[in-house]
């Protein structure tokens, strides 16, 4: 009679003759929730795909190479114009690139034209 063949869970370490993903039936189940929420949250972004909003502001900030406000190269994000009310978008037109000391500015409401950093 040949015996099962198992293994050991990955997170509790106990011996197990049905593995599932390396994990005991128990931390199976836990692990696939997990991961199910987290899918969920990269298709979800105030009802956009995280992912498209990323590339969106990937893409403003490679169109515009520098921050618009003083040509700093570095430590640059993408600011989002205030006029769409904070909604993020997957049109890379509606980004604008910052420096992060232009873009405290602009949120601050003091953003003038050629400030340096």
């Amino acid at each position: 009679m040949a015996l099962p063949i198992g293994r050991f869970c990955r997170t509790c370490g106990t011996y197990t003759d049905t593995p599932v993903g390396g994990r005991c039936p128990i931390h199976a189940a836990a692990q696939a929730a997990r991961e199910s929420q987290r899918r969920a949250a990269i298709r979800r972004t105030h009802g956009l795909n995280r992912r498209a909003v990323k590339r969106a502001m990937q893409a403003a900030r490679r169109r515009d190479g520098a921050c618009v406000l003083c040509g700093a190269t570095e430590n640059l994000t993408a600011h989002l114009d205030p006029e769409l009310g904070g909604r993020h978008t997957t049109d890379p037109a509606d980004y604008t690139t910052l420096c992060r000391p232009c873009h405290g500015r602009v949120d601050g409401g003091r953003a003038r034209r050629r400030q340096s950093c």
